[in-house]
């Protein structure tokens, strides 16, 4: 976080497609780093191929990464990964971020909300950017351990579980 200027405490949201093609919704993505300038929130964006003079102050710009070993550093360094695909089958960046840790949230018309049962934090029901922007400025932590328990809760156990802050 640090090499790349994330102030401390900030939370990081990623998200990795090629810009250039609407399909991957990444105007989606743009849209919700805009709306939250104000706020302790820095965008990661891998495969931005846009102007980056004109992109938002809490936005990093990252070109296509071909290092599987960077790509897995940007994965784990961010809080939650965003994935604004209208189009994909089963998105691969979606398990990628999964497999480093990293929580995903995306839009309910793909086979991504086929993942919610397993590290599935949200599902957007509708196409735009507010409801990414509702999650981005919640104030609970986006972390596995939280997810995790969220996913238990719901689907194994009706008794009250110990609060999530004890472990840590």
């Amino acid at each position: 976080r640090a090499s790349l200027g994330i102030p401390d405490g900030n939370k990081v949201i990623l998200n990795v497609a090629p810009s250039s093609d609407p399909r991957k919704g990444v105007a989606f993505y743009l849209k919700v780093a805009e709306l939250c300038q104000k706020e302790n929130i820095t965008f990661i964006h891998v495969g931005y191929q846009g102007d980056v003079d004109n992109v938002p102050k809490n936005f990093i710009p990252i070109l296509f990464v071909k290092d599987q070993n960077i790509l897995s550093e940007y994965y784990s360094i961010a809080d939650l990964f965003v994935c604004t695909s209208l189009a994909d089958t089963m998105p691969n960046v979606c398990l990628d971020a999964m497999s480093c840790g990293t929580p995903v949230a995306g839009f309910d018309i793909t086979d991504v909300s086929k993942l919610k049962v397993y590290l599935f934090d949200f599902v957007a029901n509708q196409m735009s950017s507010k409801p990414f922007f509702q999650l981005a400025v919640a104030p609970r932590p986006f972390s596995l351990c939280h997810v995790m328990r969220f996913w238990i809760i719901k689907y194994f156990f009706k008794a009250k579980l110990i609060a999530a802050e004890d472990f840590q």
